[in-house]
């Protein structure tokens, strides 16, 4: 039986990646965010988000790609990651789509040795292009998630 998942699609550079639309809380405009001293690299900072803490990361490097100056198309995509939420900055947010999975393909099966292999699940083919899925456990693995909350 093929399950049909939904995703949220957003670009990092000029690549499209997705996230299991289940994890999304929301998707915002950039926020005024403060700095935290000592943070995790990729960690630009928290922002009040009606009432809460969060926590926001800059998506590109965690991803190993280089830092952009924020644009009108920047957002901010809310997920849920155990009990906590947190930023993930991306340069522009596409579409929510379903994505069958008859065309997702497991990374491992098309990269030999990758640095981020780890980060994602695998590639789905949408239309006239690739989409790369991430894991979102890995990204933000449970003891930097702890680290981040902390800090």
């Amino acid at each position: 039986m093929d399950t049909d998942l939904q995703y949220v699609v957003f670009q990092l550079a000029a690549t499209s990646y997705a996230l299991d639309i289940a994890c999304v809380q929301e998707i915002i405009r950039l926020p005024t965010l403060t700095e935290v001293p000592q943070a995790l690299p990729y960690v630009v900072g928290i922002t009040n988000l009606r009432g809460s803490i969060v926590p926001v990361m800059d998506l590109r490097q965690r991803c190993g790609l280089d830092a952009a100056a924020p644009t009108q198309a920047t957002r901010v995509v809310v997920v849920q990651q155990g009990s906590h939420s947190l930023g993930l900055i991306v340069d522009a947010v596409d579409q929510v789509t379903t994505i069958p999975a008859s065309t997702i393909e497991p990374l491992a099966t098309m990269v030999q040795d990758a640095r981020e292999h780890r980060l994602l699940l695998g590639v789905a083919r949408l239309e006239d292009r690739l989409v790369l899925l991430l894991n979102l456990a890995k990204i933000v693995a449970q003891d930097d998630l702890e680290a981040i909350v902390a800090a």
